[in-house]
C-alpha cells in the first residue's frame, strides 16, 4: 500500500518511470505528443492511482464500521482524483450515516454528475431522497439501479421496502417473488416477504418465511419473536 510519507525522491523516479514507458508507447504508436503532455499524462495516471488505493482503504474501513476514518480517507483520495464517481458515492454514505443529509446530497450529485449510469450511485441517490422523505424519487432511483445491476439484492430489497412505503404491497410481492429466483437462498428476502405477508394477513405464507429465515442460521430476536407469537397462534410451535 502506498503511504503519506513517501519521500519526494521515490514520488518522482516513479513518475520519471511512467513518463519514460507513456513516451515509449506513443513513439511505437506514432504518437506526436510534447514532453510536457507526456508528463501531463503521467502525473494524471499516478494521481488516478493513488486515488483508487485511497478508496480501497476506505471500502475497507467503512465495512469495519469506521465512518469518521472513512471520510477522512476519502477526502484524501479526493485529493488525488476528483473524477471518481465512486469515491463520491460513498463519502455521500458516510453523510448519511453522520445525518449530514446536505453534504450527502451534494457528495452524490458529483457522483451523478461524473457518471449517471452507475448502479450504485443511482442507489445512494434513492437513499439520500429517502432520507429527505421524497418516496416517489427514491423509488424511481432504486429502480434504476436495479435495471442497471440485477444481481445485487440490496437494490431489490430496496425498491420493495420503497414499494411498501408508498402501500404498494402487491407489486411489492410481485417484486420479490421474482427475485426469489435468484436469491431464494438469502433470509433477507424471506424475512421481507414474511414481513409483508403478515401485514397483508396472510399468516401462513409468514410463518413459513420465518421458519427460512430462523432455519438458515440467521437470529434476528424480531423475527424470532413474531414466529413464536405467530405459530402459537395458528397451533404450530
Amino acid at each position: 500500500m502506498f503511504t503519506d510519507d513517501m519521500t519526494g525522491r521515490t514520488s518522482d523516479l516513479r513518475l520519471a518511470a511512467l513518463t519514460m514507458l507513456t513516451a515509449v508507447a506513443c513513439a511505437g504508436a506514432g504518437c506526436m505528443t510534447t514532453h510536457s503532455q507526456r508528463r501531463a499524462q503521467a502525473e494524471e495516471h499516478w494521481s488516478s492511482v493513488r486515488g483508487q488505493v485511497k478508496l480501497q482503504l476506505a471500502r475497507q474501513q467503512y465495512e469495519k464500521g469506521l465512518v469518521e476514518e472513512t471520510v477522512t480517507t476519502l477526502e484524501e483520495a479526493l485529493a488525488w482524483d476528483k473524477k471518481n464517481p465512486d469515491t463520491y458515492a460513498l463519502l455521500a454514505r458516510c453523510r448519511l450515516e453522520q445525518g449530514k443529509i446536505a453534504a450527502a446530497r451534494r457528495a452524490i450529485e458529483k457522483a451523478a454528475q461524473l457518471d449517471s449510469e452507475e448502479p450504485e450511485v443511482m442507489f445512494v441517490r434513492g437513499m439520500v431522497e429517502e432520507r429527505l422523505g421524497d418516496e416517489e424519487k427514491a423509488l424511481a432511483y432504486y429502480h434504476q439501479a436495479r435495471k442497471l445491476d440485477d444481481s445485487v439484492l440490496g437494490y431489490l430489497l430496496a425498491e420493495a421496502e420503497c414499494l411498501v412505503m408508498l402501500s404498494r404491497d402487491d407489486e411489492a410481492m410481485t417484486l420479490l417473488d421474482k427475485g426469489l429466483v435468484d436469491f431464494d437462498n438469502d433470509p433477507a428476502l424471506h424475512a421481507l416477504i414474511g414481513e409483508i405477508a403478515l401485514r397483508e394477513g396472510d399468516e401462513g405464507l409468514a410463518l413459513s418465511s420465518f421458519r427460512t429465515v430462523l432455519a438458515d442460521g440467521e437470529y434476528d430476536p424480531v423475527i424470532a419473536e413474531e414466529y413464536i407469537v405467530l405459530a402459537s397462534r395458528v397451533g404450530q410451535l
